[in-house]
């Protein structure tokens, strides 16, 4: 393999890796998208590349005393991977914060599994990628 092709295979390689574990993928809905409130329907909601960490965030709001659930998944600033309870459109929510890859697909436990899941299998194709790439090279 010429050097150019290597680099090229590198960079591939570094991108995937760095995309992987500092930018996870999160889905991106609300309430008003079909499918993002539990249960939650994962062929219907976009998923995007987040700068920082993903947030599930579930609260009630009511409607002439009777409670509507609404239901938000995004990105927030960073923060380490845990629930606490804030405020989010002017209501009180639980918001769970993950820093991986789909982790705001679910409730927190089953989320973080998922997610450890999906990066653990991501960092074994990258590096079977860069074998194969070691291997042919040489």
């Amino acid at each position: 393999m010429s050097s150019g092709g290597r680099t090229v295979a590198t960079v591939l390689f570094l991108t995937g890796l760095i995309t992987c574990c500092v930018a996870p993928m999160c889905f991106s809905c609300t309430q008003k998208d079909f499918g993002c409130n539990d249960p939650f329907t994962l062929p219907n909601t976009e998923a995007i590349t987040c700068d920082e960490t993903c947030v599930k965030m579930r609260g009630d709001r009511y409607s002439d005393s009777v409670p509507i659930v609404e239901v938000t998944r995004a990105c927030i600033g960073q923060r380490d991977d845990g629930c606490y309870n804030t405020t989010y459109n002017s209501i009180f929510v639980e918001a769970c914060a993950c820093n991986t890859d789909y982790c705001n697909a679910s409730p927190p436990a089953s989320s973080a599994a998922k997610g450890a899941l999906l990066h653990e299998l991501h960092l074994v194709v990258s590096a079977a990628v860069c074998l194969i790439h070691n291997a042919v090279g040489r």
